[in-house]
């Protein structure tokens, strides 16, 4: 698999007209010499579109700067046969200076951190591949246009299996993807907002490719998107992805909602969801839950639920414990304050109608990154969301409270009558707070609450235990 790991090496400023040019490569790519290798003083005209005798892309004004094709293409070639690819380390070689593209490549990779660069590649490589099997373009710039004419038409790779966009504006992905029956894997990453793609247009590209097996499509922004007010009426009847098993999305909620709508996968195995913080702060995804809801490990007898100083909580489905699918299942939403977050996770709880039914254990904790001691300084947030929250989970036996939450739950549980402390978790039988020892005071909210639970028909236990 391809890494984006960068080692941070940078050049030597030049001098002339562009003083003070330092791009950084990454560990694909090697240092380059402020005169590249292999081109002539007097530069020989060339066919644009030729790569089998082109060695070096650029103008004779920008002589100076490292611009050879053989420095941004990380890997060209054919499966088995001779394939540029610069090794990983500290020290990676240069290319020969005799190195040439392959005519008819079946893999290309670029990695490039120069703005003007790109159209001159572009330039170079528009196709036809006919041959083409995996394409990566990642843009180390902040972002990158590529015309309309790319890879479309006549140049349109019709074997291709691997898509890989990085920060890359393409407009016309669309219709390439018409074209593209073969594709087993899309992964579109850190859309810029002139990459804006609609989800219907998304859906009608997406229809046309009945081999894929792992769709990622990450937004760099939550704008542009659309609104709640125009979402289209769900179509009567919805095309299927048969191959689908992995799916990764960062966006609103808003447009994978109407995604959702589009389609059916019924062999997705593992997914990861990261919905960008909404002003609003309302989900109402029905047809969100409804494309997971007929997935079987989507009725998890376990469940866990994060937060984190670092804007973000966690939705943790349990992993299958196969080798084979051990992908993560989770949904993450990107919002900063703790009330937003509780809120967020309680509203989407509260649509998976049926965790009330499958969940029986419980984890309220901490996401990956949060210290403990700053959950301390926070302020109290209304006890109402946390509520909401354990309304949506009323067959729960054990739940695991991490000792850093304890006063945010314990307030939520403080003054509930026999009753009202009946109907909160009724099925619980096990409390434990995790990260305290036994010998520290627990909540006098959770004392309160296992008091008047000993009075009823389900009383519940409580212990404090060190963090696993």
């Amino acid at each position: 698999m391809f890494s984006r790991a960068r080692t941070g090496v940078t050049l030597p400023a030049c001098h002339g007209p562009d003083k003070g040019f330092s791009p950084k490569l990454s560990h694909t790519l090697a240092p380059v010499s402020l005169k590249p290798i292999g081109v002539d003083p007097q530069p020989k005209p060339r066919v644009p579109g030729d790569l089998s005798s082109a060695t070096h892309v650029g103008s004779p004004l920008r002589a100076e700067k490292p611009i050879a094709l053989a420095r941004w293409v990380t890997h060209w070639g054919k499966w088995s046969g001779p394939t540029f690819r610069q090794s990983r380390g500290s020290n990676p070689q240069p290319p020969d200076a005799t190195w040439k593209p392959h005519p008819s490549p079946q893999k290309i990779r670029i990695s490039n951190n120069v703005d003007y660069l790109w159209e001159e590649i572009v330039t170079e490589i528009q196709g036809p591949f006919p041959a083409l099997r995996s394409l990566w373009f990642d843009s180390r710039a902040e972002m990158f246009t590529l015309p309309d004419s790319f890879l479309n038409g006549s140049g349109a790779p019709s074997l291709l299996q691997h898509l890989t966009f990085w920060a890359i504006s393409f407009p016309s992905l669309p219709r390439l993807l018409l074209s593209t029956g073969d594709l087993t894997s899309l992964r579109l990453f850190n859309i810029p907002d002139s990459g804006y793609i609609s989800p219907v247009a998304m859906a009608t590209s997406l229809s046309a490719l009945p081999k894929l097996e792992l769709l990622l499509i990450n937004f760099k922004s939550p704008t542009p998107h659309p609104q709640r007010r125009d979402r289209p009426v769900p179509p009567s009847t919805r095309f299927v992805l048969p191959t689908l098993t992995e799916l990764r999305f960062q966006g609103v909620s808003e447009y994978f909602e109407v995604l959702a709508a589009q389609f059916d996968a019924p062999r997705l195995d593992h997914f990861k969801m990261k919905f960008h913080h909404q002003p609003e702060l309302v989900f109402d995804i029905p047809q969100t839950i409804r494309f997971f809801g007929h997935i079987i490990w989507f009725r998890p007898s376990s469940l866990a639920l994060k937060f984190d100083l670092f804007c973000n909580a966690f939705i943790l489905f349990p992993s299958n414990t196969m080798p084979h699918s051990a992908g993560p299942r989770l949904w993450n939403i990107m919002c900063e304050r703790l009330d937003w977050q509780v809120s967020s996770v309680a509203q989407i709880c509260s649509q998976i109608l049926h965790l009330r039914s499958s969940v029986e254990s419980l984890n309220i904790g901490l996401g990956p990154l949060s210290g403990l001691s700053e959950w301390v300084l926070q302020d109290d947030i209304d006890s109402t969301l946390w509520s909401q929250l354990f309304h949506s989970f009323t067959s729960v036996h054990s739940l695991d409270i991490h000792a850093p939450l304890e006063r945010f739950i314990g307030a939520a549980l403080q003054g509930l009558t026999e009753e009202s402390a009946a109907e909160v978790f009724p099925s619980l039988h096990s409390l434990s707070i995790v990260g305290k020892s036994s010998d520290e005071t627990v909540h006098q909210g959770i004392q309160s609450f296992i008091a008047a639970r000993q009075h009823s028909s389900h009383p519940v236990a409580i212990c404090c235990r060190e963090v696993d």
